[in-house]
């Protein structure tokens, strides 16, 4: 477990840092008043694979080991880390899960950089170096792993696999880029590292046709790089993507060195465009996962979903909601996307990339280790920058009011409150506008926000979801949207 310990005791401990030589004192100043200094005991693991962490760390003391960790929970050492090394920008710059796992091989002293001050010092155009350096090495740290363990490239020799490699680009997608047209010149092999895109065409009536998906640790554009032939359909972002860009001389020298390992890529292609391309679903399937793809449904999580053939309208999910929070602020609303008879509601689907986190400029809004973002209430503004910032309308702004109301009491209280006369006799507690232990509020501060933000949290406190057990018809329950699909 980590602890913040006291810095090194040398004048400047991140000036003989390989990593920050070149950058500007002034920016080191700043990026240390962002970031801390923290001790992890020998075996400690620093994260774990598949966590939704994001911060970067650079060694002061110690060493790391770096494991992948298999279907059957087996560990395989990938690296052994000593002082001055750093790790962990991988998510930091993808907003990505961890890929693999680190554990501290010794008594550990780290510097952890948050995700917020990476990003600040990464962008500045006054640490050319900063960004150089770590763009090297998530080069070689991503290629290792991606392209040694495709399927279209095992078996490659490391030092053709090296070429590619050195030659090839990172590049990021944003939903709705083209990142392949139809009829273009084949320059380009892509791997697709993290996101979503689709594979279409032109029908003779002029209209799109979907050909195939494409998600993690895909490729494509290889067809038209063997066939020297131009690309025979467009492929097009859905989400948010990281792409591996492998040029074309690069990839042709490579098949070129090796005419067994040209044979075996050939037949490896065939066999991927017959399976994949056989496998187009009815049009209404198509748009229903397209829709689910470009809103993260698929990557985000569990959905709350209606069935309004069996709702009767009662609101009895409304009201368990409101008492099951001591605020007394509803967190379900009857909204979000249609799917025939089921409506998927505004419920949080803690997104691969909380596009609301991104925007809060207060630290508000958190994401755990499992991937569930949180709001602070106690230090959320109301400043109403995240409510835009959900494409799903999860996240509204509740105004309120300027005096307490029995709403807003915890729960035994509001109950007190209904028995006539004897609410009279009740004052306000003022220990009611103070956080409660562990809330994560300075001591002695009180709450007097004239909005907050909220979301549906899938009743974290409780033991059930009170929408849910309070429905006397059946018509809610959690889904994976994927199901919805069949």
């Amino acid at each position: 477990m980590e602890t913040p310990p006291n810095p090194p005791k040398v004048d400047d401990p991140l000036a003989e840092i390989p990593l920050f030589q070149g950058t500007p004192a002034d920016l080191l100043k700043k990026l240390q008043a962002e970031c801390e200094f923290v001790v992890y005991a020998r075996g400690a693991s620093i994260f774990e694979q598949g966590e939704f962490t994001a911060d970067c760390y650079v060694v002061i003391e110690g060493a790391v080991g770096v494991y992948r960790i298999d279907h059957l929970g087996k560990f395989e050492q990938l690296a052994l880390l000593p002082r001055h090394a750093w790790f962990g920008e991988m998510s930091a710059l993808s907003n990505s899960p961890r890929t693999l796992t680190a554990i501290c091989e010794s008594e550990l002293v780290a510097f952890k950089i948050p995700r917020h001050a990476f990003e600040k010092i990464y962008k500045d155009k006054r640490a050319p170096e900063f960004r150089k350096k770590i763009d090297e090495h998530y080069r070689q740290r991503v290629l290792q792993g991606l392209l040694k363990n495709m399927s279209l490239l095992r078996g490659l020799p490391d030092e053709l696999l090296q070429r590619i490699g050195d030659s090839s680009l990172l590049e990021m997608a944003e939903p709705g880029a083209s990142v392949l047209k139809e009829g273009d010149p084949a320059k380009d092999f892509y791997v697709v590292r993290t996101g979503n895109l689709k594979v279409v065409t032109k029908g003779e009536d002029g209209r799109e046709k979907l050909l195939a998906y494409l998600s993690d640790n895909s490729w494509f554009g290889e067809g038209a790089l063997l066939r020297a032939a131009p690309r025979a359909s467009s492929v097009v972002a859905i989400t948010r993507c990281d792409l591996v860009r492998i040029p074309a001389e690069s990839f042709q020298a490579a098949l070129d060195r090796s005419p067994e390992f040209k044979r075996l890529v050939v037949e490896r292609v065939a066999e991927w465009t017959q399976k994949k391309l056989g496998e187009v679903v009815a049009e209404e399937a198509d748009s229903g996962l397209e829709l689910m793809l470009k809103r993260d449904y698929v990557k985000a999580g569990m959905a709350l979903v209606i069935d309004r053939s069996k709702c009767t309208h009662c609101n009895l999910c409304i009201e368990g909601c409101i008492d099951a929070h001591d605020d007394g602020i509803p967190r379900i609303g009857k909204r979000g996307i249609n799917y025939g008879d089921l409506l998927l509601t505004s419920s949080c689907f803690n997104c691969r990339v909380p596009e609301c986190m991104l925007s809060c400029k207060f630290g508000s809004i958190t994401r755990g280790r499992d991937g569930q973002v949180h709001i602070d209430p106690w230090s959320c503004t109301g400043c109403r920058l995240c409510e835009p910032a959900c494409p799903y309308g999860t996240i509204h702004i509740q105004e309120l009011a300027a005096e307490k109301a029995p709403a807003a009491l915890p729960r035994w209280r509001k109950w007190v409150h209904k028995i006539p006369l004897l609410s009279e006799f009740l004052e306000d507690d003022p220990a009611d506008d103070v956080p409660a232990p562990g809330s994560g509020a300075p001591a002695g501060m009180k709450r007097t926000p004239k909005a907050l933000a909220v979301k549906c949290d899938f009743c974290a406190e409780r033991g059930d979801q009170a929408c849910i057990y309070h429905c006397p018809c059946g018509a809610i329950a959690r889904m994976d949207p994927r199901a919805l699909l069949g």
